[in-house]
């Protein structure tokens, strides 16, 4: 297995970590404006997803599995894990007020969407390819890495005003 797999795994371990702290220490914690709720949620799935992925081929050899059916195996949970996350992302944007949608990027929304849909085909063609290897499985985890770092950025620089709280929330 490629040692690459580990520094994925510590990367993303890491990214999802200080995502965690830039939301805790925001301008008002528990706050959150629902466009970066949808960025730290997208954030997440792709930094904890890229990190939970990684450990999936290195489990699957190390249980006794050809390297062959490993990166097969592996690409299938793969394809099915972007397919989920597709399905979310395109739920939860129709969810948004058009007020919100100002604040998507339409560049950042298609890379997602677009990377994930790409990502779906790579793992399938990965599953049912004569020689599943691993260049297309590191390939999409590159992906994930990417996307969320896009994103944590993203969180840091574009974020909307915080929506002024109500008086029933105060209540709670």
């Amino acid at each position: 297995m490629p040692e690459s797999l580990g520094t994925i795994t510590e990367f993303a371990v890491g990214l999802a970590g200080f995502s965690g702290i830039v939301v805790a220490l925001g301008d008002r914690p528990g706050m959150l404006h629902p466009i970066d709720r949808f960025r730290v949620m997208a954030l997440l799935a792709s930094s904890l997803g890229a990190a939970l992925l990684s450990l999936i081929p290195v489990a699957l050899a190390d249980h006794g599995l050809s390297a062959s059916l490993a990166w097969r195996s592996a690409s299938a949970v793969f394809a099915g894990y972007a397919a989920v996350v597709t399905f979310w992302l395109v739920r939860q944007r129709f969810s948004l007020e058009p007020e919100e949608l100002v604040n998507l990027h339409p560049g950042m929304w298609a890379l997602g969407t677009g990377g994930f849909v790409g990502t779906i085909v790579l793992q399938s063609w990965n599953v049912g390819s004569t020689n599943p290897s691993a260049g297309p499985y590191l390939g999409s985890l590159m992906f994930l890495l990417l996307l969320g770092s896009l994103l944590f950025v993203r969180l840091l620089l574009s974020r909307p005003a915080a929506p002024v709280p109500t008086g029933e929330e105060d209540r709670a």
